[in-house]
């Protein structure tokens, strides 16, 4: 079975596709559980009166001057990605 080419039209960047761009190689339902919990996570440091740097701190992420959007995305790739092995 052949797949239908894309048109044109489809292959132009849209803000959506790009921000979502890296979530392909993650299992759907493990990013939507990670990006759950790293709100939950960023509420509570915003409740307590946390900044995004604050957040992205917690979770031993580099603080970069980021919003909440970008740093719930941050902590939710942190959480996703793979544990690296350690040398012996």
């Amino acid at each position: 079975m052949r797949l239908p080419r894309r048109s044109s039209e489809s292959l132009k960047y849209s803000e959506e596709g790009d921000a979502m761009q890296h979530t392909r190689h993650i299992n759907s339902v493990q990013w939507e559980q990670a990006v759950g919990y790293a709100r939950q996570a960023c509420a509570r440091i915003f409740c307590d009166g946390g900044t995004p740097r604050a957040a992205l701190t917690a979770f031993g992420l580099t603080p970069e001057t980021a919003d909440w959007s970008t740093a719930v995305e941050r902590i939710a790739l942190t959480l996703c990605a793979t544990p690296r092995r350690k040398a012996a």
